[in-house]
C-alpha cells in the first residue's frame, strides 16, 4: 500500500501584494507628507478596506477609469491593477452584504389626523375641523402615517398654507375685532325634565353649545328662559338652581 501526502499551500496574503503595489506607484503622491488631492494611501489599511470605506471607493473610481497613476508616471501592468480593484470591490461588497444602509430616512411629515391634534393641542382649537381644509392621506399596508407614503405635492403644499392662515388668525385673533352678539336657541322639543346628555350627572335639562371663543377676552352671557302659551317656564315649576359651565 502507497500512501502520499499532499502539503496544501500558503494562502497567499493579497492585502500584502496590493499594499506593495500602491507603495511602489501611488505612495508618491498620496502621502502623508504630500496629500495629493487630500488623499493619502500610505497608511490606508488594506486589511480592513470597509473601515476608510470612502478612500477606497475614490480609488476604485479613479482606477475603473484609468485616471490613475496620471500619465507620465509610472504605471504596473493592467493584471495587477485589475487584481486590485477587484479585491478592493470585493472586500467592499461583502462587507456591504452583511451590513445593508437603509439609506437616510424619509423627511416625516405629518398626515392629517396628526396635524389636527398638534394644532389643538398648541392652540386649543378644538372648533378647528382639519378635515374641511385637508384630503385624506394615502394608505400603505393599511396605515396612513408611513413616511413613504406621505408625499407632499404642491397642491397638497397649497391647502397647508391655507390652513396655516386660518389657524394663525385663530390663534392670534385680532384686538380690534368689534363686539358681536350670538344666540343660541335650545329645540322646542328638547326635554327640560330629564338628563341631557353632555351635561353634568345630576342635573336636568339645559343645552350643550359649542363655541370657539375667538379673542382672550370678557364674555357677557344672557341666559333667557322660554316659557309655554300660559307663561310657564318648561322644566321649572319648582325652584331650581340654573348652573352655566364651561369646559376647554
Amino acid at each position: 500500500m502507497q500512501a502520499s501526502t499532499q502539503l496544501r499551500q500558503p494562502t497567499p496574503d493579497l492585502s500584502t501584494e496590493h499594499r506593495a503595489l500602491i507603495d511602489k506607484y501611488c505612495v508618491t503622491c498620496h502621502s502623508q507628507r504630500t496629500k495629493t488631492a487630500g488623499l493619502t494611501l500610505e497608511t490606508a489599511d488594506l486589511a480592513n478596506v470597509p473601515a476608510q470605506s470612502d478612500i477606497w471607493e475614490k480609488v476604485i473610481r479613479k482606477l475603473r477609469a484609468e485616471m490613475m497613476p496620471p500619465v507620465g508616471a509610472p504605471h504596473p501592468d493592467e493584471g495587477q491593477l485589475n487584481a486590485l480593484v477587484t479585491f478592493l470591490e470585493t472586500s467592499l461588497d461583502k462587507w456591504a452584504a452583511g451590513h445593508p444602509n437603509p439609506g437616510r430616512p424619509t423627511l416625516h411629515r405629518l398626515n392629517r389626523a396628526e396635524y389636527g391634534n398638534a394644532v389643538r393641542d398648541l392652540f386649543a382649537l378644538d372648533a378647528l375641523d382639519i378635515t374641511q381644509y385637508l384630503p385624506p392621506d394615502p394608505e400603505a399596508y393599511g396605515f396612513d402615517n408611513i413616511a413613504d407614503s406621505l408625499g407632499t405635492s404642491p397642491a397638497l403644499m397649497e391647502r397647508y398654507l391655507s390652513i396655516v392662515w386660518k389657524v394663525a388668525r385663530m390663534a392670534m385673533a385680532d384686538a380690534k375685532i368689534p363686539a358681536t352678539t350670538e344666540t343660541f336657541r335650545a329645540r322646542m322639543d328638547l326635554t327640560q325634565r330629564d338628563h341631557i346628555e353632555g351635561l353634568p350627572l345630576g342635573t336636568r335639562g339645559g343645552m350643550v353649545v359649542q363655541y370657539n371663543f375667538p379673542v382672550d377676552a370678557e364674555y357677557e352671557i344672557r341666559p333667557k328662559l322660554w316659557a309655554n302659551t300660559v307663561e310657564q317656564i318648561g322644566g321649572l315649576e319648582h325652584p331650581d338652581t340654573l348652573e352655566i359651565t364651561f369646559d376647554g
